[in-house]
């Protein structure tokens, strides 16, 4: 049973670290993309990533059963609505054009460069995986629940830190313009008031393939006997 967990630890530790220390490290990076090219790096990371998405799985899949807690009724309608608002943040994210995403940094220097979600929050897909994980971890009193779902959730707000570094190096006037109008934490800069968003803006049709999205993720939550509503 302990070698079973260690291999669950070891497995998000190597997820994490890939992310945080490798990919987000603009020291490393740099070193590895002088030896190897922009192009490999993004091949190599993209090999390590697929590795370690794998491994995590399925050491998940056979790590054993160590009940820490035993998640409440309470908790679980909770973890429902986080899951859903994590849902609309992730889909809604994806589904806009957004500066921070990888080849999308020219978007930065448009007259309004944030669109949308973004003016709820600049980072909306990372922001989407942390409230999954979370609620995930709220339902399940697991051991090896709390190691999987906790490395996708640190990984992402690690990731909405560096980003944001990485943006600010790369292009500080026009970060500085986008960073004004957005904020990392959600809905901060709405209630700063230095932003104002509406739904039209964020896009209706976004909104319902992000519910299509939630109501199918529950569907088959019970096709596979993990019904969320037990």
């Amino acid at each position: 049973m302990a070698a079973d967990l260690n291999m669950m630890a070891a497995s998000a530790a190597f997820w994490f670290g890939i992310h945080a220390f490798v990919a987000g490290n603009p020291g490393l990076r740099g070193a590895l993309v002088a030896k190897v090219g922009e192009r490999g790096f993004r091949g190599l990371f993209s090999l390590l990533s697929s590795v370690g998405l794998a491994w995590i799985i399925v050491a998940y899949l056979n790590a054993p059963i160590v009940e820490l807690f035993q998640p409440t009724k309470g908790l679980k309608h909770l973890s429902f609505s986080i899951t859903l608002v994590g849902m609309l943040f992730a889909v809604i994210g994806m589904l806009t054009p957004n500066p921070s995403s990888l080849g999308q940094e020219l978007l930065l220097a448009r007259e309004n460069p944030a669109i949308g979600i973004q003016r709820v929050t600049r980072h909306p897909f990372l922001w989407g995986v942390m409230l999954w994980a979370a609620s995930h971890m709220i339902a399940n009193g697991e051991a090896a629940a709390l190691m999987f779902f906790g490395s996708f959730l640190a990984t992402a707000a690690v990731g909405t830190v560096q980003i944001d570094a990485k943006r600010r190096r790369l292009q500080p006037d026009n970060f500085a313009r986008y960073e004004a109008m957005t904020s990392n934490v959600p809905f901060a800069a709405l209630f700063q008031k230095r932003t104002r968003v509406t739904l039209r803006d964020i896009g209706y049709w976004r909104i319902a393939v992000a519910l299509g999205v939630y109501g199918g993720a529950l569907y088959l939550h019970t096709l596979f006997g993990h019904s969320p509503y037990k």
